[in-house]
C-alpha cells in the first residue's frame, strides 16, 4: 500500500523510515535512467508470508546507485526476520515489475537508533546532536553518502569533472606553493607568454546534455551548438557528431547602417577566435527562414570542416535582405571552408562582407554547392551565389557548383582597400542560371589581380526568367585579369565574356576551350569604359550562335594562334564604340574553319590593325575591312598546318589554277605542258598567299610571265617558272594591280600542309 508498510502484527508503535541503497546493474554494466520499484516485506527467504508491500516510483538511478526511504514498522524486525523482496520496472514502461533475487534479509540493526529522542530523530531533518566522535568513518557504510546528498557550499565536488583524489602538477613556467591560506598557482616568470591550452568539445543533437556539458567533453557533450560555440576559446576543436541541428534564422536586412551591425544577426556566432577549427561529418544543420545561420566575426586561423547546411530552398521572395549561410563579417583573417555541403539556400552559400572592415585570406576548398540564391528578391531582384565575397584574398577551388544562381561572384562595390590577389581553380560549374563566376567591379580600383583557372563550365543554353542572361565567366572590370585553361560549353549567352563596364586593363584570355555558347564565344569588349591592353591567345573555339566566335575591341588589343570552326557570322570581329577608340588591334597566326561570315571583319572606326600569317579553310576567305590603316601583307598564309587538305589539279593548255585552298598540286595531262597566264590563275583576296607545287617530273607545268602586260595577271621573278616535283612558286595578290606577284621559288622538296 502506498502508505507504507502493514506488519502482520497490529502493533501500534510508530513507522521507522530506514534508508535503503543499492546498485542496479544489467550485464554486469550499471544503468541509468527513471524506475518504478515495488518493495514486499516476506517472514522467510523462500515463499512464506508477505508482511507488508511499498512502491516508489520515477526513482532517479545515476550510474547503477539509487536512494529510497522504507516505512518499516519496528514490529516487522522483533518476530523472528524479514525478508525485503524487490521488483522494478522503467517509469515510462507499460510492461510488468520484474522481481530480484535473492530477497535480502532486513537486520535488526536498526533497533540501534531507537535510543533517546529516536522517534523524534526518525521524522526531523537533523538529529537532536551527536558528540565528538560519535560519527566515525568506521561508522559509515561504503558509498552511503553520495554527492547529490552533500549541501550546497559544503565542499568542492569536483574540479573540472574530476572526483575522488585530484593530483595537481607544476608545468613549464607554472609553479604550486602551499601555505596556511591554501594553494598559491603562479607563473614563473611574470614576463613569460603562456600558449592557451586548447581542448576538444563536443556537441551532440541527441545525447547532449548543456546543464551536464561539463565545457563539451566527450562523455558529457553540449546538446546546444549555440552554446557550445560560445564555450569555445582560442585554440580549440568543436566537433558535432552526426545527426541534425534545426534551428531558426535571423533576418539581417538590407538598410543604412546595416554593416555598422557588431556581427551578422545569425543564431550561431562564433566571434573573437583564432586557431579554432570547427567539424563535423555528417553533422546537418537544418535551418527554416531566410536569415543566416553561422556568423564568424573579428576571427583568424579558423576551420570549418565536413558541416552540411540544408535550407529551405532556392528561388525564394526575399523582401529586402541579405544573407548567407556562413556569413563572414568584421575583420577576418586566414578561414578555411574545407568539403563543407549547401544546399536549397535561399541567398548565399558563404557571404563575405565588407564595409569599414573586411575579411581576407578566405579559401573555401572541396566544398559543394546546391540549389541556392534567388531572382525574386525585392532589392536587388537577381542575388545568390554559391561563393559570394567582398574581401581580398579569395581562393575557391575543387569546388562543385550545380543548380544555382551564380557559383562565384568577387564583388569591389564597398571595398576600401584591393579586393586581389582572387584564385578560382579547378571547380565545376553546371547548370547555373546566371554566371558560373562574375566579377563586378564596383570601385575599379580596388579590383585587381584575378586569375579563373582550368575550370569546367557547362549549362542548359537556357535562360530562366528574371536571370538576364547565362555566361559562363563574366569580369565586367578590373586590372591584370587572367582567364585560362577553362572549358566552357552549352551557355545561352557568351562562354567568357569581359565587358568593361568599368576599365579592363591588361587582360588575357588563353587556352581555354569554348564550344557550342549561344552568343559568342569569347568577347572582350568596351561597353562603359574603355578595354586597354588586352591579349586573346590559344583559345580552341568550336560552334557559336550569333555575331561571332571571338569579338573583340579596345586599345592595345592582339587575337593571335587562336582556332576557329564553325563560326556563325565572322570567325573574328573587330568592333568599334562610339564612346572610346579602337586602334592598334593585331590579328595574326589564328587557324579559321568555316563561317557562315567573314573570315576576318573589322568595324568602321577600327584603326591601325594589322592582319597577317592567318590560315583559313574557307574557300574564299574574306576579310571585311571597313577600318582605317589596315595592314593585310600576308593575310593569309598556305605555307604551314591547315585543316583542308590539299588539292590534286590536273591542267591542260587551257585550264585555269583556281586559288580556292593554300596549296595547288599541278601537273600536266599528257606529259610536258606549258600554261598560258591569262586567264590561267583567276584573281584571289588581297594579301592573299598562294602556293603551287609541282607534282611530277614527267608532267611538268611552265608558267610564263607575260611581260607584265596590263591585266596580264602574274608578275614572276624570271620570264618563266617551270615546276616538277616538289618544285613550289608562292604568289601573293595585289588587289591594286590585280595581280599575283612572285613571293618565292624553290625546287626543294614541297612541305607538308
Amino acid at each position: 500500500m502506498a502508505g507504507g508498510f502493514v506488519a502482520a502484527s497490529r502493533a501500534q508503535s510508530a513507522a521507522l523510515p530506514v534508508v535503503y541503497q543499492g546498485r542496479l546493474a544489467e550485464a554486469d554494466e550499471p544503468v541509468s535512467g527513471a524506475f518504478d520499484f515495488r518493495f514486499t516485506v516476506f517472514d522467510a527467504q523462500e515463499a512464506g508470508l508477505a508482511l507488508g508491500t511499498l512502491q516508489r516510483t520515477n526513482v532517479t538511478v545515476d550510474e547503477g546507485l539509487f536512494t529510497v526511504y522504507l516505512d518499516l514498522q519496528p514490529t516487522v524486525m522483533a518476530e523472528g526476520g524479514a525478508w525485503l523482496e524487490i521488483e522494478i520496472k522503467p517509469t515510462d514502461s507499460p510492461g510488468d515489475f520484474e522481481r530480484l533475487t535473492p530477497r535480502q534479509p532486513i537486520t535488526a540493526a536498526p533497533y540501534a537508533l531507537f535510543a533517546p529522542f529516536a522517534a523524534e530523530a526518525a521524522w526531523s531533518q537533523t538529529a537532536r546532536e551527536a558528540g565528538p566522535g560519535a560519527v566515525t568513518s568506521e561508522s559509515i557504510l561504503d558509498q552511503a553518502i553520495t554527492a547529490p546528498k552533500i549541501a550546497p557550499g559544503v565542499t568542492v565536488r569536483s574540479v573540472n569533472g574530476l572526483t575522488d583524489h585530484v593530483n595537481l602538477y607544476a608545468g613549464d613556467n607554472i609553479s604550486l606553493q602551499s601555505d596556511a591560506e591554501g594553494l598559491r598557482i603562479s607563473a614563473a616568470s611574470s614576463a613569460a607568454e603562456l600558449l592557451p591550452v586548447s581542448q576538444t568539445l563536443w556537441v551532440d543533437p541527441v545525447l547532449g546534455d548543456d546543464a551536464k556539458a561539463l565545457r563539451g567533453r566527450m562523455d558529457y557533450p553540449w546538446l546546444t551548438l549555440s552554446n557550445a560555440l560560445a564555450a569555445v576559446e582560442d585554440g580549440d576543436r568543436l566537433v558535432l557528431r552526426p545527426g541534425v541541428y534545426p534551428m531558426e534564422r535571423l533576418g539581417m536586412p538590407v538598410a543604412a547602417g546595416n554593416y555598422q551591425l557588431e556581427h551578422a544577426r545569425a543564431p550561431l556566432l562564433l566571434k573573437g577566435r583564432s586557431g579554432v577549427t570547427i567539424e563535423g561529418e555528417g553533422a546537418i544543420i537544418s535551418a527554416s527562414g531566410l536569415g543566416s545561420v553561422l556568423s564568424i566575426t573579428d576571427c583568424t586561423n579558423v576551420t570549418v570542416r565536413g558541416l552540411r547546411f540544408i535550407g529551405p530552398g532556392a528561388n525564394p521572395i526575399i523582401p529586402a535582405e541579405i544573407a548567407g549561410e556562413i556569413v563572414l563579417w568584421g575583420t577576418n583573417s586566414t578561414l578555411t571552408f574545407d568539403h563543407c555541403q549547401f544546399e536549397d539556400f535561399p541567398n548565399h552559400g558563404i557571404l563575405v562582407s565588407q564595409r569599414e572592415k573586411t575579411s581576407h585570406d578566405t579559401n573555401v576548398r572541396d566544398c559543394v554547392f546546391r540549389r541556392g540564391g534567388t531572382l525574386q528578391h525585392g532589392t536587388l531582384g537577381l542575388d545568390g551565389s554559391g561563393v559570394a565575397s567582398l574581401g581580398p584574398g579569395l581562393k575557391v577551388t575543387g569546388c562543385t557548383f550545380e543548380d544555382v544562381v551564380r557559383g562565384v561572384e568577387v564583388e569591389a562595390s564597398y571595398n576600401t582597400q584591393p579586393i586581389g590577389p582572387v584564385l578560382i581553380a579547378n571547380n565545376l560549374f553546371r547548370d547555373f542560371w546566371n554566371a558560373g563566376v562574375i566579377v563586378i567591379p564596383g570601385n575599379f580600383q580596388y579590383l585587381n589581380d584575378i586569375m579563373v583557372a582550368d575550370n569546367v563550365i557547362t549549362a542548359d543554353r537556357r535562360v530562366r526568367p528574371g536571370a538576364v542572361y547565362q555566361t559562363g565567366i563574366r569580369i565586367q572590370g578590373g586590372t591584370r585579369i587572367l582567364v585560362t585553361g577553362n572549358k566552357i560549353g552549352r551557355c545561352a549567352n557568351e562562354g567568357i565574356s569581359l565587358t568593361a563596364l568599368a576599365p579592363l586593363v591588361d587582360v588575357s584570355v588563353a587556352n581555354n576551350l569554348c564550344w557550342d555558347n549561344g552568343g559568342r564565344n569569347i568577347a572582350v569588349l568596351q561597353q562603359h569604359n574603355p578595354v586597354i591592353n588586352a591579349v586573346i591567345m590559344g583559345n580552341y573555339c568550336l560552334l557559336n550562335g550569333q555575331i561571332a566566335s571571338i569579338q573583340v575591341s579596345g586599345r592595345n588589343v592582339s587575337v593571335t594562334e587562336n582556332t576557329l570552326i564553325d563560326s556563325i557570322g565572322s570567325a573574328i570581329h573587330a568592333t568599334s564604340n562610339p564612346d572610346f577608340e579602337t586602334l592598334n588591334i593585331v590579328l595574326a597566326r589564328n587557324r579559321i574553319g568555316q563561317a557562315t561570315g567573314s573570315a576576318i571583319a573589322i568595324d568602321p572606326a577600327v584603326s591601325q590593325t594589322i592582319v597577317r600569317d592567318n590560315h583559313s579553310s574557307m574557300t574564299n576567305p574574306i576579310i571585311e575591312d571597313q577600318g582605317s590603316d589596315t595592314q593585310k601583307d600576308q593575310a593569309f598564309l598556305g605555307r604551314s598546318r591547315s585543316y583542308q587538305p590539299t588539292s590534286l589539279q590536273t591542267v591542260s593548255a587551257d585550264g585555269q589554277i583556281l586559288p580556292n585552298g593554300y596549296n595547288v598540286r599541278v601537273a600536266g595531262s599528257d606529259g610536258p605542258v606549258t600554261v598560258l597566264i591569262t586567264p590561267a590563275i583567276t584573281p584571289g583576296l588581297d594579301g592573299q598567299m598562294l602556293c603551287i607545287l609541282g607534282t611530277s617530273d614527267e608532267r611538268t607545268v611552265t608558267l610564263q610571265d607575260q611581260g607584265l602586260l596590263v591585266n596580264s595577271g602574274l608578275g614572276l621573278g624570271a620570264p618563266e617558272r617551270t615546276l616538277g616535283r616538289g618544285d613550289v612558286l608562292t604568289l601573293r595578290f595585289d588587289e591594286a594591280d590585280a595581280t599575283w606577284w612572285e613571293v618565292s621559288f624553290s625546287d626543294k622538296p614541297a612541305p607538308t600542309p
